[in-house]
Formats: structure tokens, C-alpha cells, sequence
């Protein structure tokens, strides 16, 4: 079972494709499905089934799970708003990276989350085990290193991490700091 938004999202196609392919007349109202607020009539959804070879059932429109491409957040009215990856509105999508981003550092221990937090916006989590790091796909433990590198010129301790060793860090700063 996926969601028409996880559908569109993970086949790499938009709300505009699937207007085109069924003739619906706006897409806000194929948004408005995706986020669940409102249900296709009948014939649309024997067109959508259709269209995604029936991976997209009138069963996926009653359930009102949030997909996993999206991100709930609460705004300011204490309202809860469905941030999907086709929105457009550059705050929906900050306070979505911002809500994503601190939900998923749950799982991590104290020491990963002082790293995230050392890194700031260098860092960006991509899924529980990997990370992007200045853009590239990283994991843990080069998170960890590249904030004890970032950590140990400013005088503060490194972060103890398992598979980090503090003395080639200390290493490392003094070489750097050594540097003309």
C-alpha cells in the first residue's frame, strides 16, 4: 500500500504529470489529495488506480497516515499542516526541515546529537544511519570527527565516539594551528 503522494514523489513525478494523465482541471485539488484534506471522486480514482498500475487504491484515499515524503508541523495557530515535497512556500518548507531534523535525532545518542549540533547547518540527516556532511553523503563517525574538528581549535573537548581517535584529532588542530 503507498500513498498517491509517496507515489508521485518516489517515481520521480509531480501533481502536474498526474493532472495531465487523468484531466483533472486544477492542481491544487491533486495537492488537496495528496495531503489527505480532501477524496477524489470515484472516476478519478479508477483513473488514478489506473495510471499507477493499481500500486494507488481507493483503500490509500480513506486512510489518513501522513506519508512518509511528508513532514507534519504545527503552525503558529496551533493548526497541524501537511508539508509535502511539492510545496512551494520557502516557510513551510523551513519549519518542515527544522521539525524533520530534531525528530529523527531521537534515536541518536547524546554524543551524535553534540555533533549535529556543533555542525549546525553543515550537517543534514538523511536517514537514520547517513547523513549529508558539506553535501556529501557521510556517516556517524565522520560527523563526529569533522565536529571534534571543529570543536578542538575553539579549546572545547572532543566528542568520545566509537571508532573516533581523540589523539590523532589533537593531532590534527595542533598541526593545523602549527600551520603558517
Amino acid at each position: 500500500m503507498i500513498t498517491l503522494l509517496d507515489y508521485l514523489y518516489y517515481n520521480k513525478l509531480t501533481p502536474k504529470d498526474l493532472q495531465k494523465a487523468i484531466g483533472e482541471k486544477y492542481v491544487k485539488n491533486i495537492l488537496r489529495w495528496c495531503r489527505h484534506e480532501r477524496k477524489p471522486r470515484k472516476d478519478k480514482i479508477e483513473m488514478i488506480r489506473a495510471w499507477t498500475d493499481g500500486e494507488v487504491t481507493a483503500i490509500d484515499f480513506e486512510e489518513a497516515a501522513v506519508p512518509r515524503s511528508a513532514v507534519m508541523i504545527t503552525l503558529p495557530s496551533g493548526k497541524k499542516w501537511m508539508v509535502t515535497p511539492f510545496s512551494d512556500d520557502d516557510d513551510d518548507l523551513d519549519a518542515a526541515y527544522e521539525a524533520s531534523r530534531f525528530e529523527m535525532l531521537e534515536p541518536y545518542s547524546p554524543q551524535v546529537m553534540d555533533a549535529i549540533r556543533t555542525l549546525g547547518h553543515r550537517v543534514r540527516i538523511r536517514s537514520k544511519d547517513s547523513f549529508f556532511l558539506y553535501g556529501r553523503p557521510s556517516d556517524v563517525r565522520r560527523v563526529v570527527v569533522a565536529a571534534n574538528r571543529m570543536r578542538i581549535p575553539r579549546g572545547q573537548l572532543p566528542i568520545r565516539y566509537p571508532g573516533v581517535n581523540g589523539a590523532r584529532l589533537s593531532d590534527w588542530a595542533t598541526k593545523r594551528n602549527a600551520m603558517p
